[in-house]
């Protein structure tokens, strides 16, 4: 996501992740200006991204670690 384009949310980076039957899923980590639940930042972007593009889990984060070259250390 571009920093601003959703409400409320600073920084966000979506990744793949194995979940518990080893297929991956999007895992949606973010940062926000304010406390907005997790359901509001879902809802939110729902409205901007196909649902096959949805995360299927979203997790509120202090910040998003960088690399040296301050790209996301994912």
């Amino acid at each position: 996501f571009e920093a601003g384009a959703v409400e409320g949310v600073r920084d966000a980076c979506v990744v793949g992740r194995p979940d518990q039957h080893g297929e991956t899923c999007l895992v949606a980590f973010y940062t926000c200006e304010n406390d907005i639940p997790d359901s509001a930042f879902s809802k939110r972007i729902s409205v901007r991204l196909p649902r096959f593009m949805l995360p299927a889990r979203y997790v509120r984060i202090p910040e998003l670690p960088l690399t040296v070259n301050n790209k996301v250390d994912r």
